[in-house]
């Protein structure tokens, strides 16, 4: 998403077009509706001239002075969100969710209130906990640390004191469901999303009011969809290691300086 998102502004604020693999035209297709919006002629990029940022997670700005009769092939992650900030409302455009995917979102969210026995009115605060792919050793080697239950002990203090006015309730998306219930707990008022596609976990962490975020670009899409406060863990990255380097020495070419880093 956020190579989709960086790729679309770059190319408008140059005034350059936007070519995609089909493969991954396909890919996004399987959850937003995005047909059309883009070519897919690869014979377009024939003599593409291959382009970087300077690192994987902090902004770049040469990527914003490209010339408009060139070609350029855009060969990396682009994770800063001060690339795509001022297109905000096209990017919304293009992560619509499909209609299936959100009607099946509001379903089960639906299926939450029945089972939590709640009405309106109440304040939903969405939670991705990302475990699984991020303990394994090559994930690790780079710099990748999984939350803690420490953290989400803090979060969950953070979002309680700050929205303890109204009902909460807390909606987890996980791919260790088992795990996070250990360790955020069963206190009466959470939801676990249980045997879910990510796309629609994704829909699902949207709908909600707040965010509370873990490691990965999953979250911080989650973040980004948020209209309230967004919590994030700031130890996400081993100190001194290849993940860390590629951020900027504050972060905030990543995160937004309004979310509330823990």
């Amino acid at each position: 998403m956020f190579q989709l998102a960086s790729t679309y502004s770059i190319a408008r604020r140059n005034n350059l077009k936007v070519v995609l693999k089909c493969i991954w035209m396909d890919h996004f297709n399987k959850t937003f509706e995005i047909h059309g919006s883009f070519s897919t002629d690869w014979n377009l990029c024939k003599n593409a001239i291959p382009i970087a940022s300077k690192t994987c997670c902090s902004y770049d700005h040469k990527l914003m002075k490209l010339r408009s009769d060139k070609t350029y092939m855009l060969n990396d992650y682009l994770q800063s969100h001060i690339y795509f900030d001022n297109y905000r409302k096209k990017i919304e455009e293009l992560f619509t969710f499909k209609p299936d995917i959100l009607t099946k979102a509001e379903s089960v969210l639906t299926s939450a209130f029945e089972k939590l026995d709640v009405n309106p009115p109440y304040t939903l605060i969405g939670v991705h906990i990302r475990r699984g792919d991020i303990l394994k050793k090559n994930n690790k080697d780079v710099g990748f640390e999984a939350v803690t239950p420490e953290y989400l002990k803090k979060a969950r203090e953070y979002m309680d004191s700050k929205y303890h006015s109204g009902r909460v309730i807390y909606v987890i998306c996980s791919n260790d469901i088992q795990w996070s219930k250990t360790h955020f707990g069963t206190h009466g008022n959470e939801f676990y999303s249980e045997n879910n596609t990510a796309n629609v976990d994704l829909a699902i962490l949207s709908l909600t009011d707040h965010m509370i975020l873990s490691t990965g670009t999953f979250s911080w899409w989650a973040g980004w969809f948020s209209p309230g406060t967004v919590v994030y863990w700031k130890d996400f990255a081993t100190p001194g290691s290849r993940l860390s380097k590629g951020f900027s020495a504050d972060k905030m070419d990543y995160f937004y300086p309004e979310w509330v880093g823990l």
